[in-house]
């Protein structure tokens, strides 16, 4: 495993990008003073790591994090990450005095629910009109979400984001102007929270709420419609209360921790490893149970929509399919998502079996379930077997009724009132001679979830990295710093199905 690592200096709070195979070594030989770029500021702190399954991919995220887009990065993962903990957030220079920062972020969705608010609606993504968020005749909302107490009303503490001609379908002005009189706002129950236009970006500001074609008498749009943005930032105060004590002075409660992520809890196989995958990156890893039982939870996610997927590897190294399903995240709010049961393992010990001799078909899956096995040519064969306690299952199948030539097979459980869909299929041969199967390494290229093939889930990673800056180094074939159709390209010559 690979690091990139940031570090803080407990001298003046100085931060320090790096990366490392080893994090305790590492950080150990920054404390002695063996770098020159850290010595003078020692010691030094962990207080954000990650963690990537190859070197390059690790060195080119330090760099990353090291550009100016990078640092915005940190911040803005830092501010929910750190959940506004003081000590911390002092650390990245997020936290001061009663203020905690978190990053205020606008869209337009066809959905806005709390704690989002909505700050106005539009009629389209270009050369739009718009109606106050009290009306319902456009379906397309100016969202906007990520800080504590974010509103839309136009009272307390709150800014005018625009005013509009009518209360629907409505021309859009800015709030210097004066000509309407129907205002949508931006509030915050306690803090600040700040409006302004510019032209071209939103640079300085911490979010993007909509673009226009003018000052006034305007459409609007997304925020690439148009060149002017109406652009926004919001901070919450949070105000630790203090503590009192006899002669011993004051002192601060702990705030309240604000998690924004998603808990998997499911079944895979005994002591086995449960990876998680993000949009088609591995994102956390855990160990399931003796039971088969496992629960995760994958922290400081921003709000929106995700494609999950859930695959387990048996104690032999075989791995299951992938689960896979999109959920949408809110600020906030820790989603569950129960009742996962993954595919049995399979695997055979022929890949040709002589006519008439037993093929080995075994795999692991829950202790003491009931597993059927189909062999399937011209006609299927169903066979039904119980797991052994640690999962473990093994069939053998005599081949007399099979015909000469190719034929698969696959696998279920069932436990209880819960069944699996059926894994993995397993090619083999049945011809005049036993061939023993020797597991061979695949060719790595255009794989990109590492199942020895290269079909419509790696095409739906490649998908999800388009265009995108710093893709990981497996997803970026031809190495290049980009994902375009020359990786596209090379994804195809290498096509499995």
């Amino acid at each position: 495993m690979f690091y990139t690592y940031l570090l803080k200096s407990k001298k003046n709070g100085k931060l320090y990008t790096g990366s490392t195979n080893d994090l305790r070594k590492r950080l150990k030989q920054h404390n002695d003073g063996l770098s020159n770029f850290t010595k003078k500021y020692i010691p030094y702190e962990i207080i954000y790591y990650e963690a990537c399954l190859n070197e390059q991919d690790a060195r080119s995220r330090e760099k990353y994090l090291k550009t100016g887009m990078g640092k915005r990065y940190l911040k803005n993962r830092l501010s929910r990450f750190l959940s506004l903990t003081g000590l911390i957030f002092a650390s990245v220079i997020l936290f001061s005095g009663h203020y905690a920062y978190a990053v205020l972020t606008c869209s337009i969705a066809t959905v806005c629910n709390s704690p989002d608010t909505t700050v106005f609606r539009i009629s389209g993504t270009s050369n739009a009109h718009s109606e106050l968020q009290s009306q319902s005749n456009y379906s397309k909302y100016v969202c906007c979400s990520g800080v504590s107490g974010i509103g839309n009303s136009c009272a307390g503490t709150s800014v005018t984001v625009a005013r509009l001609s009518s209360t629907t379908n409505a021309h859009i002005e800015e709030n210097t102007q004066s000509n309407y009189a129907n205002n949508a706002c931006l509030s915050i129950s306690s803090g600040t929270v700040s409006v302004g236009y510019q032209s071209g970006s939103c640079a300085g500001y911490e979010a993007t709420v909509a673009s226009i074609s003018g000052i006034t008498n305007a459409h609007v749009g997304d925020s690439s419609a148009y060149t002017t943005k109406i652009c926004a930032s919001a901070t919450a105060t949070v105000t630790p209360s203090g503590g009192g004590g006899g002669g011993g002075g004051g002192g601060t409660t702990p705030i309240e921790v604000i998690t924004t992520g998603i808990t998997f809890t499911g079944r895979a196989y005994p002591l086995s490893k449960v990876t998680i995958l993000k949009d088609g990156q591995i994102a956390i890893t855990t160990i399931a149970g003796p039971d088969a039982s496992f629960s995760v939870t994958l922290s400081n996610l921003s709000t929106g929509s995700y494609t999950f997927s859930v695959y387990g590897e048996d104690n032999v190294g075989n791995r299951s399919t992938l689960f896979t399903f999109p959920a949408y995240i809110t600020y906030g709010s820790n989603t569950q998502i129960g009742g996962i049961f993954l595919a049995p393992t399979i695997n055979v010990d022929k890949t040709e079996v002589k006519k008439g001799d037993n093929i080995a078909i075994f795999g692991q899956t829950v202790p003491s379930s009931d597993v059927t096995i189909s062999v399937h040519s011209d006609q299927e064969y169903i066979n039904k077997i119980k797991s052994d306690t640690n999962g473990a299952y093994l069939y053998n199948f005599d081949t007399v009724p099979l015909e000469f030539g190719n034929h698969d097979t696959k696998s279920k459980a069932t436990l209880l009132n819960e069944i699996t869909s059926f894994g993995k299929t397993i090619s083999f041969l049945v011809g005049d001679k036993n061939v023993l199967k020797q597991e061979k390494s695949c060719s790595s290229r255009g794989d990109l979830n590492g199942d020895c093939k290269v079909n419509l889930v790696d095409f739906s990673i490649m998908a999800f990295w388009y265009k995108k800056p710093s893709p990981p180094a497996k997803v970026d074939l031809n190495s290049d710093a980009k994902v375009n159709l020359i990786d596209f390209s090379i994804l195809a010559y290498n096509w499995t199905g």
